[in-house]
């Protein structure tokens, strides 16, 4: 069968449109970020051996609060007590601004003030530190993992359907 030179141009030009149209992103910014925490001390296990933390019962970290957990995602801690000894950084995601969609440092530039979602809101990470393989989130489901991580949504508030889990 012959198209012509119309048909090829159609053809044509809807593969260019579907070579060139920006790929869309389906999954909320938020949820790539915890994503992102969860492999990055899913990793820092594998590396050394043990969670980003020291202890052995499950804790939750916020990410508004917890900056040495944080430091040691991220490469940067300082001193001879650090977890991360080979500053390996095994967390990236973008600056924020003004306490809002990501990683803010402190007026001077010099230190990590926090992670946030896009709401202003921390991010929760659930660790396992007792080396069961799981973890009981608060209110919530006993996931078989060990490390599980979540942001309260838009209302800043934990339930209520808008927040986001990586489980």
């Amino acid at each position: 069968m012959f198209l012509g030179v119309g048909g090829f141009v159609v053809i044509f030009s809807v593969f260019r449109w579907i070579v060139d149209r920006p790929t869309v992103c389906k999954r909320p910014p938020d949820l790539i970020v915890a994503t992102a925490i969860e492999t990055a001390a899913d990793n820092f296990e594998v590396e050394y051996g043990r969670m980003p933390a020291r202890g052995d019962t499950d804790i939750i970290y916020r990410t508004d609060q917890d900056i040495p957990f944080l430091l040691a995602l991220l490469g940067m801690e300082a001193g001879p007590d650090r977890l991360n000894t080979g500053s390996f950084k095994f967390l990236s995601v973008k600056e924020g601004k003004g306490k809002e969609g990501g990683l803010i440092y402190t007026e001077d530039g010099k230190s990590v003030a926090g992670l946030f979602d896009r709401w202003g809101g921390p991010y929760f990470v659930m660790l396992d530190l007792d080396g069961d393989g799981k973890v009981e989130i608060p209110k919530g489901p006993v996931l078989q993992r060990r490390t599980a991580v979540w942001t309260n949504g838009p209302d800043g508030k934990p339930g209520g359907g808008d927040d986001l889990q990586t489980w």
